[in-house]
This record gives C-alpha cells, sequence and structure tokens, in this order.
C-alpha cells in the first residue's frame, strides 16, 4: 500500500499528454516553497538595503545643506533679507532632519511629497539652488544638494518605490528579517 507521500498521481498537467505519477513529490514541494521564500526574504531583505540607502543619501544631503546654512549665517556680511533665508532654510533642514530620522504623522498627510523619490529629489533641487554661492564650502554644499536631488528625482524614473520611509522604519523592518532568518530560515517564514 503506497501513502500519499510517496506517490502523487496528477492528471493531465498542461506540459503532458496523460497522467504520470511522481515519487515524493510532497517534498519536492516542500523544498520548492522552502526555496520560494527564501527568494521572498532575500528580496525583502535587498527592497529594505534599498530603503536605507535612499535614507542615507537623503540624511547625507540635509545634513550638508543644514551645516551650509549655518556657515552662511556665521559669514553673512549682506543684507537683512539674506540673514531671513538662511535662517529659514536652517529651521527647515533641522526639520527635514527630524522627519527623516522619525516618521511625523502630519508631515505625511499635509507635505506628502517629501515621502516621494521625485519630490524629495526637487525639493533638494531647490534648497541646493538656495544656498549655492560663488566660493567655498557653501559652493561644494549647493553642488552636493543639487546632485543628490537630481540622483534621486532621476532614480524615481529607473525604479518603482511610491514612498520614502524613515529610518526607524528601515532599521526595525530590517532587524526583524535578520531575526526570522536567525530562528530558522525557511521554517520561520512560514509563520509570518
Amino acid at each position: 500500500m503506497t501513502s500519499r507521500l510517496d506517490v502523487t498521481l496528477t492528471t493531465n498537467p498542461p506540459y503532458s499528454d496523460g497522467p504520470i505519477a511522481s515519487a515524493s513529490t510532497t517534498e519536492g514541494n516542500v523544498r520548492l516553497l522552502e526555496m520560494q521564500h527564501e527568494a521572498l526574504a532575500k528580496l525583502e531583505r535587498y527592497r529594505i538595503l534599498q530603503s536605507l540607502s535612499t535614507n542615507l543619501v537623503n540624511l547625507l544631503a540635509t545634513a550638508v545643506f543644514t551645516v551650509a546654512t549655518i556657515v552662511s549665517l556665521a559669514t553673512i556680511n549682506d543684507s537683512f533679507t539674506d540673514i531671513l533665508v538662511n535662517v529659514y532654510a536652517s529651521v527647515l533642514g533641522f526639520a527635514m532632519l527630524v522627519i527623516e530620522i522619525k516618521p511625523i504623522a502630519s508631515v505625511a498627510e499635509y507635505v506628502l511629497f517629501l515621502y516621494t523619490l521625485k519630490g524629495r529629489g526637487l525639493l533638494f533641487v531647490f534648497l541646493g539652488c538656495i544656498i549655492i554661492k560663488t566660493e567655498g564650502f557653501n559652493l561644494f554644499a549647493g553642488i552636493f544638494v543639487i546632485s543628490m536631488g537630481l540622483v534621486l528625482f532621476l532614480t524615481a524614473f529607473a525604479r518603482h518605490v511610491p514612498f520614502i520611509t524613515d529610518v526607524s522604519t528601515n532599521y526595525h523592518k530590517w532587524n526583524e528579517a535578520v531575526a526570522r532568518q536567525r530562528r530558522g530560515g525557511a521554517a520561520a517564514l512560514f509563520a509570518t
């Protein structure tokens, strides 16, 4: 007497002309499912790593922008409007640093373009144009922030990433994925 695990009878699969009997098909299916789940876990880690690298670019560009506005405030000898623009820009830079690290629900609701690659890229191009000067650190900072903005904007057309997530969320997702892999590989993935 043969059990169900030993022989699985499949009638007329799309790739054959008649009924076939295959031994250990269930075990093969389990292994196939394990391989699929392992591939999905790798894909999930890859996507999280992409999001973390986007976070790194955002943090770096925002930090350079904020430092450039503070340097401009310290060395400014121009008019009151230049001082006012640099104060506004430095406050905006600090706010963007906070948004990149920890999400704020009202910002996500009312200023949604900050969470898309196109919106964040165009904002960096705009901010780079605000801080660029003809010499010194602001020249470097302006060119750097504009180039990072263009990279983000063009990346939006190369891959489909609808929203940017913050660093803390990506960090927690990464830790969960690594913990799932350590708990038991594919067996732990079936539980999720």
